[in-house]
């Protein structure tokens, strides 16, 4: 088959598996920020559930796509973006569920740091995050980031509560339910769909502004 003949059988598939309105083929308009990076995707897939998570791994599996996910786009080198391949635009899920009782927040994996910042704040509380409010909170946990509060609270992986769940769910659940997952040519992929963040209570406020 052709590359163009994979691209739409993928296109095609994809579509069958989640609404047809989550699948595109992206034009000329900047996917990150970084505009010296010039990647081309094949094909776009906005996620809205983890359940849309799993089906894009697995089409990117089954016609030999590349993956990557696209959170904030902040990544410098722009692996959030991949030339041919597919990515999982994870800006649908922004959500953020606060439990101020436990101070923990629950949040979707686009949620970028400005968002959980006025998310907690009307609770009075915080959470560790980057020194940009537009940098996605997954990525930037996943990737390895620090912002002004990592020197009293540590840095960012440890300030989740996930990273012990993201381990147990991926060895003692076939259908993770707050994960995107599948094994791919040997390998396993993960796709932080949801995160659980533990929150502080600190003098003063942080808010973003601007």
């Amino acid at each position: 088959m052709s590359t163009t003949d994979v691209i739409t059988a993928a296109a095609d598939d994809l579509a069958s598996r989640v609404k047809a309105t989550q699948v595109r083929v992206p034009d000329d308009a900047p996917l990150i920020w970084n505009a010296a990076v010039h990647h081309h995707p094949a094909l776009i897939m906005q996620a809205e559930s983890p359940r849309d998570v799993r089906e894009a791994i697995r089409v990117a599996r089954d016609h030999g796509l590349p993956l990557s996910v696209l959170g904030g786009g902040h990544d410098w080198a722009g692996r959030a973006v991949r030339d041919g391949g597919l990515v999982i635009d994870m800006s649908g899920m922004r959500s953020a569920a606060v439990d101020p009782g436990a101070r923990v927040a629950t949040v979707g994996g686009g949620l970028v740091a400005s968002e959980l910042i006025d998310a907690v704040a009307r609770y009075g509380l915080v959470a560790a995050t980057g020194n940009c409010g537009g940098v996605g909170m997954t990525g930037l946990t996943l990737g390895g980031g620090y912002g002004p509060l990592n020197g009293r609270f540590g840095a960012l992986p440890w300030t989740t509560c996930s990273a012990p769940k993201l381990c147990w769910r991926m060895a003692e659940s076939s259908q993770p339910t707050r994960l995107g997952s599948q094994s791919c040519s040997g390998h396993c992929v993960v796709v932080a769909a949801t995160l659980e963040w533990s929150l502080r209570c600190v003098c003063g406020c942080i808010r973003w502004i601007g």
